[in-house]
Order: structure tokens, then sequence, then C-alpha cells
């Protein structure tokens, strides 16, 4: 170990001891890697194509692959303002109406927005079934990335015939860190490291049942 301007680390011989020997004796690639054999590791498999991976990445995004970023709707009502709907898409405000409406014409539209909150309900159960099967297809095909073989943008949707699988998988992954995030804010935290590689997993074992 050296001082240096920086803080401790580790000088360049005994870094690339750390690389060649492992604790357990063996060599490189036998038991574990380092996070730089990781980032070298996808720099070549994104090597030529990084165009057509980040253009799949964004399209299993939109379609709810990432857990995140999808559609939503919310309604608001207020005494003096009145009634609102805004539509988010992707954590950004897509469309917004209704802001300012006397609120004696809110109640006219409360009618309706049952109506509109119905069909977001069955829009949002379609969109987690959908970015469930996309989350684990998109999984498959980081996997085949890095194992230099063929993907497309029909590997994200190799698992729709699974999506009870899927969808059930990711529930049940949502409901632990839902509960964990309610006892206190650190098990919440711990339990998403926890399930962060499901999609993952499932791709590598689609035999496999939730739960």
């Amino acid at each position: 170990m050296k001082q240096n301007g920086r803080g401790m680390r580790l000088n360049k011989q005994k870094q690339e001891d750390l690389r060649e020997t492992l604790p357990c004796g063996g060599r490189r690639g036998e038991f574990m890697k380092l996070a730089a054999d990781f980032r070298q590791a996808a720099r070549e498999a994104l090597r030529g194509k990084w165009p057509i991976a980040i253009l799949i990445g964004l399209v299993a995004m939109l379609l709810g692959g990432s857990e995140k970023g999808g559609a939503e709707i919310k309604f608001n009502y207020d005494t003096s303002a009145g009634f609102s709907t805004t539509f988010n898409f992707a954590g950004q405000k897509i469309y917004s109406t209704g802001c300012g409406i006397d609120p004696k014409w809110s109640g006219l539209l409360i009618g309706g927005a049952i109506y509109l909150i119905v069909i977001a309900l069955i829009l949002a159960a379609v969109y987690f079934i959908l970015g469930s099967a996309v989350g684990v297809g998109y999984a498959e095909y980081n996997l085949r990335l890095i194992n230099q073989a063929e993907g497309g943008f029909d590997t994200l949707f190799a698992y729709l015939p699974d999506w009870k699988t899927t969808a059930l998988t990711r529930l049940y992954k949502s409901l632990y860190v839902l509960v964990g995030t309610l006892l206190l804010v650190v098990p919440g935290i711990i339990m998403g490291y926890t399930y962060a590689m499901t999609d993952y997993i499932l791709a590598e074992h689609p035999d496999m049942e939730p739960g």
C-alpha cells in the first residue's frame, strides 16, 4: 500500500497480482473476476454493436422491461383549482388537461374519470405483464451479447409465451421490495439488491417456478 494525493490505493504490481492470483489459490477466471474484468468483457461484447444495443435497450425501457419509466396517469382534484388529469411517460409529463376548470364542472368529469381509471388500471396490468416478459427478454439479449451469440429485437419478445411466470416473478419481487421498504428503508434497499438479477436468472432458467 502507498499514500498519494488521492488517498490509499494498491500499487500497479499488487493490482496485477490480485488479478492473477485468487484467494482460493486458483488462477484468474477460475473463481472470480474483478470489476475491471467485467468492464472489459462488456466493451468486447458491445464492439461494433453499440447502436443496436442502445436502441434495443431504449425499446425495452419504453415497453416496461426496466420496471421504471412506464406510462402513468394521475388524477387530481382540488376544491379551488378543480379536476385535472396528467399523463406521464418515461418520467416526463406528456399531457395535462383539466387544470383550472371551474369546480362546478368538475363533478361532471368525475363520472368520466372513473371510466378512465378503470381503463388505466387495465392498461397498467397489460403494461406490467408485457414489461415483465420484455425484461427477461432484454436480460436474455444481454446474455447473448456477452456469449457472442446472435440476438435482436425478437429476443425481447422471446418470453411472451411464459408471461404468467415472468409476471408472477416480477409481482413477487415487487412485493418483497415493498415489504422491506415498509419495515424500514434499509431492508427495502437490501431486498432490491437481493432480487436485482432476477430477470437474468429467469432468462437462464426459464423452467424455474416463481415464488
